[in-house]
């Protein structure tokens, strides 16, 4: 993981987690069962404090991201206070949205942000 944010590149990413609730056949990175939320989310904070406001996009990896729960959406305003006009990309399977309404978790999480799936493994959060 790099300690910076290439405004440069298009290929900056937060990973958040190497732990997933789901064993994807397509999975490059098998889950690692091993504590690493905590380190992750200060390093991740960090980094969108240093992140140069012009940065066109971010994309917020893993592992799967929602296992952070709450801290996600606390990392997310974040960006977007650090970040206004950046775009995010998240990248989960959605496990942890699979038995709520997805209005009542739009409404809840993602009121600032477009929620759009896109091939069922793919979250695009992008500025209204």
């Amino acid at each position: 993981m790099r300690d910076t944010i290439d405004i440069n590149s298009n290929d900056n990413a937060l990973f958040i987690t190497s732990q997933c609730n789901n064993r994807c056949v397509m999975c490059c990175q098998p889950p690692l069962l091993r504590n690493d939320l905590d380190g992750y989310f200060q390093k991740n904070m960090a980094l969108i404090d240093s992140a140069p406001r012009e940065l066109r996009s971010l994309g917020i990896t893993g592992g799967e991201p929602t296992l952070l729960g709450d801290r996600l959406f606390e990392l997310l305003r974040h960006v977007r206070t650090k970040l206004p006009e950046t775009e995010i990309h998240l990248l989960t399977n959605g496990r942890a949205f699979a038995d709520k309404e997805p209005n009542a978790v739009r409404k809840r999480y993602f009121s600032a942000f477009h929620f759009m799936p896109i091939l069922r493994a793919t979250t695009i959060l992008s500025r209204r």
